[in-house]
């Protein structure tokens, strides 16, 4: 996906067309950033060695399923990954073949391994203030929760890949450990949990999958948490948070903005006391 040696047009032509047809700052950085993210999707998933990744988090929830937030990051999870520096050579060499510049640090802390992607040059273009860069970070758990279900799709507006990921209920409930155990209070999380709460038909998480998260990440924690259930323990969480906070944190990132004004104490409780 480089360069067109027949027509000066390149993945980075199209990219500076799609931010220039923006007005808003905000909104050059949200449509600049995914599509680069979904540039990015297309090249781990066209190669074999990246078969075993398994695409999670907000993101996947935005690019598979039409989540109406933009996000920052890429997560993904990887129990039989087989060689993870294999990524970060696959993404420098066809990144620059696209015409971009950009500079990738990895680092692994644990079981968690981090590739953070900085394009140099953009700056301007997204009108991104002084200083500022535009990055994007893939996280990859080599060592995730033992359970859920795995599906394709295809998926991409600009470019399109087939992408391994967790099937919703999977989802939801990684996102559920996330909202509940997460060792701070990310607003995005609490409105795709939202999303999660008010799918048609109704949505439960895969609970087998949340419990051996929980046992992963707060093992004392797991017993109370069964002899709760989910709904109750997230009660609790919900009881216990600042929404001004949640509001503020997931502003930016929103299509709609009146949506803010759902992401209520109130709104949650009712949805769980009518589940």
């Amino acid at each position: 996906m480089g360069k067109e040696k027949n027509g000066e047009y390149s993945m980075k032509d199209r990219l500076i067309k799609i931010i220039e047809s923006q007005k808003e700052p905000l909104m050059k950085l949200n449509i600049g950033r995914e599509y680069l993210q979904e540039f990015i999707l297309y090249i781990n998933f066209m190669r074999k060695f990246a078969q075993s990744l398994i695409f999670e988090g907000g993101t996947a929830l935005r690019i598979i399923y039409g989540l109406k937030r933009f996000s920052e990051d890429l997560d993904f999870s990887a129990p039989d990954y087989p060689d993870i520096s294999l990524l970060r050579k696959a993404l420098e060499q066809e990144l620059f073949l696209a015409g971009y510049k950009v500079e990738i640090a990895e680092k692994q802390k644990g079981n968690l391994y981090h590739l953070r992607v900085k394009f140099i040059g953009l700056d301007e273009l997204l009108m991104l203030s002084y200083g500022k860069k535009l990055t994007i970070s893939l996280e990859i758990d080599l060592s995730p929760p033992s359970g859920g279900k795995t599906e394709k799709s295809i998926a991409g507006k600009e470019v399109r890949f087939r992408v391994k990921h967790y099937e919703l209920s999977s989802l939801f409930a990684k996102k559920l450990h996330a909202v509940i155990f997460r060792g701070y209070i990310k607003g995005r999380d609490f409105y795709d949990l939202l999303w999660y709460m008010t799918k048609k038909p109704p949505l439960t998480p895969d609970e087998e999958l949340f419990l051996n998260a929980v046992a992963q990440t707060h093992p004392k924690e797991l017993k109370k948490v069964e002899k709760m259930g989910w709904e109750k323990a997230l009660m609790e969480k919900i009881l216990s948070v600042n929404f001004k906070k949640i509001r503020e944190d997931v502003a930016p990132f929103l299509e709609n903005s009146g949506e803010i004004n759902l992401l209520t104490k109130e709104t949650f409780l009712d949805i769980l006391e009518k589940r």
